[in-house]
C-alpha cells in the first residue's frame, strides 16, 4: 500500500492516471495468475472441516464481540480508505505539496502502519484489559485521523490492530475463526468501497 500510494504520483506525471491504474492492475493480474499456478491445495492428509451452516454463521455474526470487531475494524478501514484516496489531493491543493510529495506523505501512513502493528500485537500482552486497549487506540486513531488534514505540519498517524482478540474468546473455534475473520474483512471491504 505505501508503495502504492508513494509511487501514484510520479506514474501520473509521466502520462496521466492510465499509466499507474495499468501499473497496479498488472499487479493484481500477476498475483491471480501466480496463485492459479502456485496456491493449489496443499496434499496433506486429514479430514476435511464440516461444512458450517449459514444459521451458525448468522450467530457468530450476531454476537456482541464479533460485532464490535466487525464495526472497529470497518471504521478504521474507511478512515484510511477515504484519507490514501484523499490525502494525496488535499495535501496538493491545499497545502501546496506536489503530487509526488503529497503521496509520499499520504504513503507514510501505511509504512507506519507496520510498525504500529507490531507494536499493537505487543501492547495488548502488558496492558490486563484488553477494553482499555482498544478504547485508548479507538480514540487515538480517531484522533490521529482528523490530525492528517487538521494539523499543519506532518500528520500524526496511528493504526490500531484488533485481529488477535478472537483468538482470546473461548467459545472460538476454528470454523468460528474463519467466519469472524471473513465478516470482518467483507464488511470492512464493502464499507472502504464505499467510504471515498
Amino acid at each position: 500500500m505505501t508503495v502504492s500510494v508513494v509511487s501514484a504520483g510520479p506514474l501520473t506525471q509521466l502520462g496521466d492516471w492510465k499509466l499507474p491504474l495499468t501499473v497496479f492492475g498488472a499487479w493484481g493480474i500477476l498475483g491471480g495468475v501466480v496463485w492459479l499456478w502456485a496456491g493449489r491445495d496443499s496434499s496433506a492428509v486429514g479430514t476435511a472441516p464440516s461444512p458450517i451452516s449459514l444459521r451458525r454463521v448468522v450467530s457468530v455474526v450476531r454476537t456482541r464481540p464479533v460485532l464490535l470487531l466487525v464495526a472497529a475494524d470497518a471504521g478504521i478501514l474507511v478512515q484510511y480508505a477515504g484519507q490514501t484516496s484523499w490525502l494525496p489531493s488535499f495535501y496538493n491543493e491545499q497545502r501546496g505539496l506536489s503530487l509526488a510529495e503529497a503521496g509520499f506523505v499520504s504513503g507514510v501512513l501505511s509504512f507506519v502502519g507496520i510498525f504500529t502493528v507490531l507494536t499493537g500485537g505487543a501492547l495488548p500482552l502488558r496492558v490486563g484489559s484488553a477494553r482499555t486497549f482498544f478504547v485508548a487506540s479507538g480514540l487515538c486513531a480517531g484522533f490521529g485521523g482528523l490530525g492528517t488534514f487538521l494539523m499543519p505540519e506532518l500528520p500524526a498517524i496511528y493504526l490500531p490492530t484488533l485481529l488477535t482478540l478472537p483468538l482470546r474468546l473461548d467459545w472460538v473455534s476454528p470454523e468460528n475463526l474463519a467466519v469472524i475473520y471473513g465478516s470482518i474483512t467483507m464488511f470492512s471491504g464493502i464499507a472502504m468501497f464505499i467510504s471515498p
